[in-house]
């Protein structure tokens, strides 16, 4: 599996925020994650990224990532979509791509220094797009969330988790983020996407994990999901 996850715990004092939740995403798979607020959806994303500490494993393409950093997570190949996009407001949408791949791209051995130095020069040179910047989707789809998009699915294979990315947004807006499901798991890319609106990404993903108080409520094919009229809420 591309990601897989056994045995994931958080604490966040003496609150049991996530138990005993085991998870593996292959090539080509896209899993939904769904539950009431509450239930843990965004700390299980917040401890496979790093973000929240946790008990249990996290392995990313076959590398146990448990004790790993965030950005040496990122840096092979995990990719995380918020649910309040945010950008450099003073570079163009051009720029914060490029800037973002470029600081994934950094050798981890290289000074502090220097890294942090060429991310500041990165930010401040204003330059036209170089040759192999990705085309933008210039739909109906706000900026920032545009940017995200483009950022979390640029790379191939990639490990891409995705906070409530329908929310608020327009039917088109909404095709537009099922798209870029779509066209990652046919890259050999996988997905785990947390979100209400189960019914609208239902078509784009295979499985459904359920969370209820921190724990696995369900867990199978979307079929048998249907199948025993589970929802959302």
């Amino acid at each position: 599996p591309l990601l897989s996850v056994h045995d994931l715990g958080v604490l966040f004092g003496g609150t049991v925020a996530l138990s005993g939740i085991t998870l593996s995403i292959g090539p080509g798979e896209a899993v939904a994650v769904v539950g009431r607020n509450g239930s843990g959806k965004t700390s299980l994303l917040n401890a496979i990224c790093g973000l929240a500490r946790a008990s249990g494993t996290v392995a990313l393409f076959g590398r146990d990532v448990t004790s790993e950093p965030v950005w040496l997570r990122a840096r092979l190949g995990l990719r995380r979509g918020f649910q309040s996009p945010r950008r450099f407001s003073g570079l163009d949408e051009a720029e914060n791509l490029g800037l973002s791949s470029w600081a994934v791209a950094q050798q981890a051995g290289r000074s502090v220094f220097i890294r942090t130095g060429g991310i500041l020069r990165a930010a401040l040179t204003r330059s036209s797009p170089q040759q192999g910047t990705p085309s933008l989707d210039r739909g109906v789809i706000g900026v920032s969330w545009r940017v995200e998009l483009e950022r979390v699915f640029r790379d191939i294979g990639s490990v891409v988790l995705l906070d409530e990315p329908l929310a608020g947004q327009s039917t088109s807006s909404r095709s537009n983020v099922l798209r870029h499901i779509e066209r990652h798991k046919r890259s050999g890319g996988c997905v785990l996407v947390v979100e209400h609106n189960i019914e609208a990404v239902l078509p784009v993903v295979d499985r459904i994990l359920m969370l209820e108080k921190g724990r696995t409520a369900f867990s199978g094919s979307r079929e048998d999901f249907t199948s025993l009229g589970r929802s959302a809420e």
